[in-house]
């Protein structure tokens, strides 16, 4: 597709329609949009909530058609929230196509160009798109290519743009109203993913045969990031390996996605007090801590029913009991179900402590532990209340980023990425919650696989110590590891020669496949892997291990 929209939502500009008036005669006028507010046009409304106007100069490309006009327009100054403009028929619309400016940087590497001696271009512009099917909502949603190639205005050489669209189809027609919602859910969903406040600056809808364009006001937004890997939360391959499952889990669990996760959209560009921050963060997880705990866990009272009739009776009929309210109108009120509710309510910290029993916080202290939920609910109270807070400003943003990396964990859960994989992706992103946030490198390093924790019988031990190799070679066996001596002391003493000076095409210069070369020399068929760090379990403490081959 060749991107050549005419009414942009991120351009302010005027248009000049001619209008019918209730006479039959037509006048000019001005359609006026501005980045960021509702769309408007020059005349004075009869109760009109719809209008249709030509093009002042008419090129064939259809009219304008204006909808959802409010009702506090001023006297010759219409606003309305819908412009649509173009041929296809508004009231067949199957096709929607967003342009997002983000998504060209987001996949800005798998673009490959090269301009030799010759001047002749070669490389590939080409991206290859992204696909899925929504069964139970009839729709298919498509990431795509488009571009624009076009002279530069000084005539000094050209210029080629790529232009990513996100894109739906539907098996039913779409109202503006649904095109609308699907613009807003394709926003939040690429904010989650690249970790920045997202926003189309074009729709293009058909009908299946003819194209038109769809202008509605969206929020401005006051600052441009750039996403592209590594400053994005998530690296695009996994994105391309996720997309299947992050559309069908994000479309399918709208619940909680429409009603506690898009809570965390405005805070991606909030520029706030860092304790309120931290607080609606507090806030949010507290929301989305009952929504999981109500579907799990509840707090009841055996016999419940029984016993609350008994307190009933007890109330109504005890004379003693009476007696001491007696004057008052307290026993006519008195009623044992509001005093004693069957669901007992849970505090924050109790809600959070039944969810992570549940799923397993282990891995979760790879960023956070309890000491730190203790300061965040302290915080959060504090901020509630309106309290000065106590604690230093790098301490309070040292929580932020904790809550905020804990945000992005369960969103990334419930779009359906593994937990190895997401700490995959925040140990190689740039994005500012994972770099800021305080990280247990050791955990992390073991919980993405870079590193391993071992232990050894005492005298294998001795073997290690005894040699102090520069190449340590294990090797398993029943759970077990084993100090390989001699394949060590070989490794070691072939790479003795700390500074190459001169490569040698015939040698080896991989530990890995050093180890893998002496293991086919005796005909031995098992695998290996090399790791720069091992950890060896002593005691309490841990041992640093460097350059280690395990075969397997």
């Amino acid at each position: 597709m060749v991107d050549s929209n005419p009414i942009k939502l991120t351009e302010n500009q005027k248009i000049s329609v001619k209008v019918k008036s209730s006479k039959g005669d037509f006048f000019n006028t001005d359609i006026s949009l501005e980045y960021g507010r509702p769309p408007s046009i020059q005349l004075m409304l009869e109760g009109e909530k719809e209008l249709t106007a030509h093009p002042y100069r008419d090129d064939h490309r259809g009219d304008y058609y204006m909808a959802d006009f409010y009702d506090n327009s001023f006297i010759n100054h219409a606003l309305f929230k819908y412009l649509f403009f173009g041929k296809a028929n508004k009231d067949q619309i199957k096709k929607v196509y967003f342009t997002f400016p983000e998504l060209s940087s987001y996949f800005h590497q798998e673009l490959d160009y090269n301009l030799d001696n010759e001047i002749n271009i070669s490389g590939n512009l080409k991206i290859e798109p992204l696909e899925v099917r929504i069964n139970n909502l009839g729709l298919s949603v498509k990431i795509h290519q488009g571009y624009n190639l076009k002279s530069n205005d000084d005539h000094t050489g050209f210029s080629f743009k790529n232009i990513m669209y996100f894109s739906f189809e539907s098996d039913t027609a779409l109202s503006f109203q649904n095109i609308e919602n699907l613009m807003y859910e394709s926003i939040s969903l690429l904010t989650w993913v690249t970790g920045y406040p997202i926003s189309p600056d074009s729709i293009e809808v058909s009908d299946g045969d003819n194209y038109a364009y769809l202008y509605l006001p969206v929020v401005k937004k006051l600052k441009k990031y750039d996403v592209s890997f590594p400053k994005s939360f998530m690296n695009k391959n996994f994105f391309r390996e996720y997309f299947n499952t992050i559309c069908i889990s994000y479309f399918e669990k709208n619940e909680i996605f429409k009603g506690i996760w898009s809570r965390t959209l405005p805070l991606f560009d909030f520029t706030g007090v860092l304790e309120y921050e931290v607080m609606l963060y507090a806030s949010i997880l507290d929301k989305y801590f009952s929504y999981q705990v109500d579907k799990f866990h509840k707090v009841t009272s055996r016999n419940y029913s029984k016993y609350i009739s008994k307190v009933d009776k007890f109330f109504k009929e005890n004379d003693a009991f009476k007696e001491i309210l007696a004057g008052t109108d307290l026993v006519d009120k008195l009623e044992a179900k509001a005093l004693f509710p069957k669901k007992k309510r849970l505090t924050f910290k109790e809600k959070k402590e039944i969810y992570f029993n549940h799923i397993g916080e282990e891995r979760l202290k790879i960023f956070i532990n309890n000491d730190d939920f203790i300061n965040i609910k302290a915080i959060r109270d504090r901020a509630a209340h309106g309290s000065p807070e106590k604690l230093d400003t790098d301490i309070v943003y040292k929580y932020l980023w904790k809550v905020k990396l804990l945000t992005m964990y369960f969103i990334y859960m419930d779009l359906g990425i593994k937990e190895n994989d997401f700490f995959k992706m925040i140990s190689i992103t740039f994005h500012p919650i994972a770099l800021n946030c305080e990280i247990d490198k050791y955990l992390l390093d073991i919980a993405t696989d870079k590193t391993i924790l071992i232990e050894l019988e005492q005298v294998e031990k001795e073997k290690l110590k005894n040699l102090s190799a520069k190449v340590n070679v294990f090797y398993t066996k029943e759970n077990s590891f084993f100090f390989n001596s001699e394949f060590s002391e070989m490794a070691s003493n072939y790479f003795s020669e700390d500074v190459i000076t001169e490569i040698d095409p015939s040698r080896i210069y991989s530990h890995e496949k050093y180890v893998q070369y002496l293991l086919s020399q005796r005909e031995i068929d098992l695998k290996t892997r090399y790791y720069p760090v091992i950890h060896l379990q002593e005691d309490d403490s841990k041992i640093m291990i460097n350059n280690v081959i395990i075969i397997s």
